[in-house]
């Protein structure tokens, strides 16, 4: 995290994009899309920070945060789980519901 990158200035980059947003909202659509993505950018960042105090997580500084998806279509069956390749989940109770078939 660059020194000085706090949740206000997030929150000033912010406050900064959205008129820019609104500006170009009917005049160009594209303009107006790059300039929601930074709000949404510099909006997001801020309420992390102010989450976590104003600090990143050492698991997002170092590319390393774990993602889970679970599916659950049908009642009979049992959730399907995906995870990323790095084992974050050890002892899950979440397993492939073929394989409890088996």
């Amino acid at each position: 995290m660059p020194i000085g990158r706090d949740h206000h200035w997030y929150l000033l980059k912010a406050a900064k994009y959205d008129p820019m947003a609104q500006y170009f909202k009917y005049i160009d659509p594209v303009q107006h899309i790059a300039y929601y993505q930074k709000y949404l950018l510099c909006l997001n960042q801020a309420f992390q920070m102010m989450r976590t105090n104003n600090q990143v997580p050492s698991a997002a500084r170092n590319g390393k945060q774990a993602k889970i998806r679970l599916f659950h279509g049908s009642p009979d069956a049992g959730p399907k789980q995906k995870r990323n390749p790095s084992k974050a989940v050890k002892g899950s109770l979440f397993l492939n519901s073929r394989a409890q078939e088996g």
